[in-house]
């Protein structure tokens, strides 16, 4: 089941006069008669929200601003499981300083996808709520004033008996009047234009449902008109009736954005780029952006969910052409809705105002535009992170002869058909980052050229010809993503959300933490049973044990070998819930509970390079000798820093004591305490030049399958006494003092 912190916040304001009886100039309020028609009305309401709640993944909260009636408490019992507050008033004020006040009383409306404000006293037919879109990126008004009422000064005359409002307008509430003349105080107040607004429906109808019939809605307690008066008549905001060219003077062009999507990747990047990029790639009202994915389970050739289209075959990169031509093909029937398709991928960041300057320039037939690539063979082709094409070079490849089977690498297939067709590529401008070919300040300085409206973000190790992710690639493009998406769009994402800890640790484990140190012999140290919560611990156990040691990141396996044997460590591909947990261990939650815990302070958060950590496994047989830990280490973010702390947590279910593989806690003599690494056991320690710590007796496993698996996370400050560590002792690896212990090697 999905979490309520996942889903998009949304907020609706029902605001008006509630329990209202009679027609346009009646105040019969809080009547009898009035109580079946309003009850209607809200029940209504209800079954939008529930309906948008259980098929669009978003959490709804509900504000209500009204007046007081003697119905006030069936009135709140109807929206109970959904307000957050309710502003009720005895004197009357009037719609818009209705809604105005309802706004104000809201501490934060960022944390909102949009606001819907809907007159309270609507009864919401099955239309609205078949036609209402959580993804409207526009203002939206219900519909324009029936004809010949359909004008206010030049522009359209609104009707007002709704409006939806997406974030990126959020600044322009307060220009807003409610009424019929919103349309024309936006184009008057601010610097919207018309590509900012839209109307539900394309059709002309006015507000009062007793005067004409609405097909989303009628108004409860009055007469509902059966009569459409502007029968026919198409709504068209940029007809020359309307003074559209206010604050722009041309139509945007319409472009199709196809992103190159797959789920997964190297920790799951590729899910987190989509998250990244839907903030601005449905940004703008003249690009619909969709993501498409491979699925060969599908029963038809395509299915499209939200923003997301999937295509009947597999993912075999990079042999990706299939898979846009089947795209093409599936899209044939609308490509000529657009003056352009945009196929960018998950790697791209896009300056979206840049982008829609770019293809003004472009012709509007016979184009290709991007960055053109050999890649060792003669017929140049536009690289794939991103090009643009026009919808007639989007149906020669669709209809091409020249790809055999439609099988092969994207953009190498569809620069063979630009070659047999004769069309050169209009080259564009990029920006690149690949394996850190740019810092911070370079990356940014060269984004000033306004003609850059791409960056290509993918560090990898530089294999020919498609290279292979660097383990720490998360981190690294993410971070570069989310630098671009402040300066442009001054959206911040968080690389690892702040998290609720309770949810995963149990709540006396966090009591424990934030206790500090009981035990300092031989040096501070603690041990935590039941760490986890049981099916958090379940969900990365079930992961942990499907990690295969050919696979491990590093391995030891030789022998002698003074300090360990037969020991592997995974750092990627872990598993979400595995990831989750190493953003949990290095949140800033967790990571004031450990400062608690040590008393050290300014602890690095977030930094998930997992430096000497991850998933260990030790095998029949191995081992890890009595040693202290190195001491500093140079961070390509942080510069040098002092390690300080150790966090182990243990996954070994059913585990016996003669196993052995106890962890021994020593002095420089003798173990002090032997603790056996039973599941959900977590042992923390500073880390210092006397906190000599291993698991030196062999381990006794009755097979080969059954290990000793464990977490290990570290924690770092920053140094501050170069060369020297926090200690004063010069820079060292794992110190050994074996010779003081007895060895079964």
């Amino acid at each position: 089941m999905e979490s309520t912190e996942s889903k998009k916040r949304v907020l609706f304001i029902f605001l008006g006069e509630s329990f209202r009886l009679g027609g346009q100039c009646s105040r019969n309020i809080g009547s009898d008669e009035s109580f079946p028609g309003q009850i209607s009305a809200s029940k209504s309401h209800c079954a939008l929200i529930e309906h948008i709640e259980k098929t669009k993944s978003c959490k709804i909260d509900v504000l209500l601003s009204s007046y007081n009636t003697k119905f006030n408490d069936e009135l709140f019992e109807l929206y109970k499981d959904y307000t957050i507050h309710s502003i009720m008033h005895d004197e009357r004020i009037g719609l818009n300083n209705l809604f105005h006040n309802a706004i104000q009383s809201i501490t934060d409306t960022s944390v909102y996808e949009f606001i819907c404000f809907i007159r309270i006293d609507l009864y919401l037919k099955d239309e609205f709520i078949n036609i209402f879109d959580t993804q409207w990126t526009q203002i939206m008004v219900p519909s324009i004033c029936f004809i010949p009422h359909h004008i206010i000064g030049e522009h359209p005359r609104t009707n007002d008996m709704m409006l939806f409002i997406p974030r990126t307008y959020y600044d322009s509430i307060k220009h807003m009047e409610i009424g019929h003349g919103l349309w024309f105080h936006l184009m008057h107040r601010t610097k919207l234009t018309y590509d900012d607004l839209c109307t539900m429906l394309k059709t002309y109808h006015d507000s009062d449902s007793q005067k004409d019939f609405n097909p989303i809605y009628k108004i409860v307690n009055r007469s509902e008109c059966q009569i459409i008066h502007t029968q026919g008549k198409i709504f068209d905001k940029y007809s020359s009736e309307f003074n559209h060219s206010i604050n722009k003077p041309h139509k945007p062009l319409k472009i199709l954005m196809l992103i190159l999507a797959s789920d997964g990747g190297t920790d799951d990047l590729y899910t987190h780029l989509q998250a990244l990029q839907r903030y601005y790639v449905h940004s703008k009202p003249n690009v619909d952006a969709f993501f498409y994915k491979a699925d060969p389970t599908l029963e038809k050739d395509y299915d499209i969910s939200g923003d997301t289209i999937y295509v009947k075959t597999i993912e075999q990169y990079p042999k990706l052409w299939k898979k846009f031509w089947l795209l093409l093909k599936a899209l044939e029937d609308r490509l000529d809705n657009y003056d352009y398709i945009c196929r960018p991928n998950l790697s791209t960041f896009i300056v979206m105002d840049r982008y829609l300057k770019h293809v003004q320039t472009l012709p509007r037939k016979n184009c290709c535009s991007g960055i053109t690539h050999y890649g060792g063979q003669p017929i140049p082709f536009p690289a794939g992170y991103l090009f643009t094409i026009t919808p007639d070079i989007a149906k020669h490849c669709i209809y091409n002869t020249i790809i055999e089977d439609n099988e092969g690498i994207d953009d190498r297939c569809l620069g063979h058909i630009l070659h047999s067709l004769n069309i050169p590529i209009i080259q564009t401008k990029a920006a690149s980052v690949q394996n850190h070919s740019h810092t911070e300040a370079a990356l940014m300085n060269q984004m000033d050229d306004e003609d850059i409206f791409m960056v290509r973000i993918r560090n990898f190790h530089d294999v020919f010809p498609f290279g292979k992710d660097l383990p720490t690639r998360l981190n690294d493009d993410l971070k570069m993503h989310s630098l671009l998406l402040k300066r442009f769009y001054g959206i911040t994402y968080s690389l690892t959300p702040e998290l609720d800890i309770n949810a995963f640790l149990t709540k006396d484990s966090i009591d424990t933490l934030n206790g500090g140190y009981t035990d300092v012999d031989p040096f501070p140290h603690i041990v935590i049973d039941n760490f986890l919560q049981p099916d958090f611990l379940e969900k990365v156990l079930l992961e942990v044990k499907r990690l295969d040691t050919t696979n491990a990141n590093y391995s030891k396996t030789t022998k002698p070998n003074a300090l360990e044997y037969n020991k592997f460590a995974f750092t990627s591909d872990l598993g979400p819930n595995t990831s989750e947990l190493f953003k949990i261990l290095n949140s800033k939650q967790f990571i004031g509970s450990i400062e608690s815990l040590t008393n050290i302070k300014d602890i690095i958060c977030n930094d998930l390079t997992l430096a000497g950590a991850g998933v260990h496994r030790i095998k029949k047989d191995g081992y890890l000798s009595i040693h202290t830990d190195f001491n500093t280490y140079v961070n390509r973010d942080y510069g040098k820093l002092d390690r300080r702390i150790n966090i182990l947590i243990y996954l070994n279910p059913d585990w016996e004591e003669a196993y052995k593989g106890h962890i021994w806690l020593c002095n420089r003599s003798e173990p002090v305490k032997k603790v056996l690494p039973i599941l959900n056991r977590c042992v923390i320690f500073n880390t210092t030049s006397k906190s000599f710590h291993g698991h030196p007796e062999r381990l006794c496993t009755p097979s080969d399958d059954i290990y000793r698996d464990s977490i290990a996370c570290y924690y770092y400050t920053k140094n501050t006494n170069d060369p020297l560590d926090f200690e004063g002792n010069t820079q060292h690896d794992c110190a050994l003092i074996f010779n003081n212990f007895p060895y079964d090697f």
